[in-house]
């Protein structure tokens, strides 16, 4: 991002977040896909979504969009923040991390 700040241009991320999913025919491992859903739901997301974008911001990145907001988890991957317009935030590790993000960062940065 050095290089990018020196040359004047903006750093900012388009479809951030995690890239937990099977490719190459690993989609198709039931097992697998168990797991790497069971990761995104474990609450440990919950922090390494913030140690993300804490050193995204350190870095000097910018805009960060997170893809996406909601989204049914599948073999292929389990974008959303949340799972369903109605899951509980508690059960949402992404979501709390993200909206408490937004909340500490300080106003002049955002």
């Amino acid at each position: 991002m050095g290089k990018a700040k020196a040359l004047g241009l903006n750093v900012i991320a388009y479809e951030a977040g995690q890239h937990l999913v099977g490719y190459g025919g690993a989609e198709n491992n039931d097992a697998l896909t168990a797991k790497l859903q069971a990761g995104n739901r474990d609450p440990r997301m919950k922090q390494l979504y913030l140690t993300y974008l804490a050193e995204w911001k350190a870095a000097g990145g910018e805009l960060c969009v997170i893809f996406s907001s909601v989204g049914k988890p599948s073999k292929w991957g389990s974008w959303g923040m949340l799972e369903s317009e109605s899951q509980p935030a508690e059960a949402a590790p992404k979501y709390q991390a993200i909206q408490q993000f937004i909340r500490d960062t300080p106003a002049w940065w955002k």
